[in-house]
């Protein structure tokens, strides 16, 4: 059932509104700078979120399988202080013990999430497909709490 609400909630972001008091977001740049970039794709559903953390902002961008516009759905410049936490968290996380794939192949859909970081001028890319990568799920509760609306936070596994 949340999977359905998530999807809905998504595809009203991405379909043209008749409400005045509608949000209209902006269509997404082509890319974006970044440190960290995360894909979180509802494959199901059809349709992902890309959260791009850089050095002193993070945005959100909507896309589906459907050909709509990418959106940006949250554009958020981080504080001093929040800019200092986030450089020293990827400091010290352990991207060389990472591997480059994590995956539960007894299962087709569910979490899909491509993790990429860049770090002096180095770039690590990470597939998780439906398994429990704990540092990878650390970071996503991390970088959920600078995410105000909750229908934009990150999923992590259940188990």
């Amino acid at each position: 059932m949340k999977t359905v609400i998530l999807a809905l909630v998504a595809l009203s972001f991405a379909l043209p509104s008749t409400a005045s008091d509608r949000k209209a977001y902006p269509n997404a740049r082509q890319s974006y700078p970044f440190v960290m970039k995360i894909s979180d794709f509802y494959g199901v559903e059809g349709f992902g979120f890309d959260y791009y953390l850089d050095t002193s902002r993070l945005v959100v961008v909507l896309w589906d399988d459907l050909g709509s516009p990418r959106k940006e759905v949250l554009a958020k410049s981080l504080t001093k202080a929040e800019a200092r936490e986030w450089a020293s968290y990827l400091q010290r996380l352990p991207m060389d013990q990472l591997k480059k794939e994590y995956v539960n192949s007894g299962a087709d859909d569910g979490l899909q999430q491509t993790f990429t970081f860049k770090s002096g001028g180095r770039e690590k890319t990470v597939d998780v497909r439906n398994i429990r990568v704990e540092e990878l799920e650390k970071l996503c509760r991390k970088l959920n709490l600078l995410i105000p609306d909750k229908h934009l936070r990150l999923r992590v596994s259940d188990g």
